[in-house]
């Protein structure tokens, strides 16, 4: 199940944190919130974004300026390795959003595109999709680069973007991304038929990113 299998990552790729706690806090909050984890109707297929929950309990996740390096994200890219990524990595600080992006969907069964750490490279990945389904790959370009990250909710006015993804101020969060600079939203080939759209949220005065790095 969905469920079970997102809180046995989030404990495989947490270590050093308590486990019966952590165990305890996820099964009451997937129990909790299950209508909106699931993100279909009722009558859809439960777990059907279930790739967006496990991004989310990776929030927080950042990476080490320097010499030291997130022993989490290294042991992303060791999973994930060469065949995946495209490019041998070494450190935590080189552009990490399709890494981060690429390891969400390769763990909960789905399979990314080449050279993964490309942001670009996520234009091709599924299907495409034309309306802001909650869960959807959405992929930016702005002068200086691409980032890849996961929707989850629009702007009122629908100018911004909610994006879970990585390497969004060194660190996996949710931000605002000025929905201007989409140039691609993608549904994972074998996920279910997307049904929910992203939420409309408000925003006002949340800081919008410009550089996401």
């Amino acid at each position: 199940r969905p469920a079970r299998r997102i809180i046995a990552l989030v404990i495989q790729y947490h270590p050093g944190r308590p486990l019966p706690n952590l165990r305890g806090k996820l099964v009451r909050r997937l129990a909790h919130r299950k209508p909106s984890l699931s993100g279909v109707k009722a009558s859809g297929n439960p777990g059907a974004v279930h790739w967006l929950t496990y991004a989310r309990t990776l929030i927080g996740v950042r990476e080490i300026v320097g010499p030291k390096h997130s022993p989490v994200i290294m042991g992303w890219i060791k999973v994930l390795g060469y065949k995946i990524l495209g490019i041998n990595i070494a450190d935590d600080e080189t552009p990490w959003c399709g890494m981060f992006a690429a390891h969400v969907v390769n763990q909960v069964g789905f399979t990314p595109p080449k050279i993964a750490v490309r942001a670009s490279t996520w234009d091709g990945i599924g299907e495409p999709v034309s309306e802001a389904y909650l869960g959807a790959i959405v992929r930016f370009q702005r002068p200086g680069g691409g980032h890849v990250g996961f929707l989850t909710g629009v702007y009122a006015d629908g100018k911004l973007l909610r994006v879970s993804g990585g390497n969004q101020s060194s660190s996996v969060n949710e931000t605002w991304i000025e929905r201007g600079q989409c140039v691609a939203m993608r549904w994972p080939s074998g996920a279910p038929t997307p049904i929910a759209l992203a939420s409309v949220l408000d925003g006002k005065g949340a800081r919008v990113s410009t550089n996401e790095a």
